[in-house]
């Protein structure tokens, strides 16, 4: 058996693999090939049907399709693949819950021509944003840190659902409250 061992690893052939490539070989191909295997292609999203139209302007996009038949996710580390409808990627983001010493009021709520927005004593310097829900910002009222109190008018504003935002001096949102305009 010691014989026959020594025999094998004794002889001075190489296993090789097409294109004659010996073992010795692969793993010295793979150190050079290796990074450039991690970062090998990004596949565009793409969808395939029987219709379909995409248009864009400086408001945004609008894309649509036809017939897609199926609907499902796939997800794994790498790769996501949708079917049956577009979507976009979306970034969740968390609000951290306002300071118990800010004590915000924001009233009436529903409002018809004027919000106000009381402040308790302590709180950075804040700016109140008024955006409709298109995400167009409607105003922008700024505080400073003694400010106690704001009013946003409202008379001009169309009926209907707002966001109020409140944003520190960094942009971050320390704050957010749906308003309803009423007439």
């Amino acid at each position: 058996m010691r014989n026959t061992v020594n025999t094998l690893f004794s002889r001075k052939r190489y296993i090789t693999f097409p294109f004659g490539i010996s073992i010795v070989a692969v793993p010295v191909l793979l150190i050079l090939l290796l990074p450039s295997l991690t970062r090998a292609q990004e596949a565009p999203r793409a969808v395939i049907t029987p219709g379909g139209e995409y248009s864009e302007n400086a408001r945004g996009s609008l894309a649509w399709t036809l017939g897609e038949l199926s609907a499902g996710y796939y997800l794994t580390p790498r790769l996501q693949y949708r079917e049956g409808f577009q979507s976009t990627p979306l970034r969740v983001t968390t609000i951290e819950p306002l300071p118990t010493a800010w004590n915000v009021d924001v009233y009436p709520n529903p409002a018809q021509t004027r919000l106000s927005v009381a402040l308790g004593e302590q709180h950075p310097a804040l700016t109140l944003k008024l955006y409709d829900l298109t995400g167009r910002e409607m105003q922008s009222v700024a505080l400073e840190t003694d400010a106690r109190q704001s009013q946003l008018q409202l008379d001009r504003l169309p009926q209907g659902s707002y966001i109020l935002q409140l944003v520190d001096s960094d942009g971050r949102v320390a704050g957010s409250y749906q308003i309803k305009k009423i007439q």
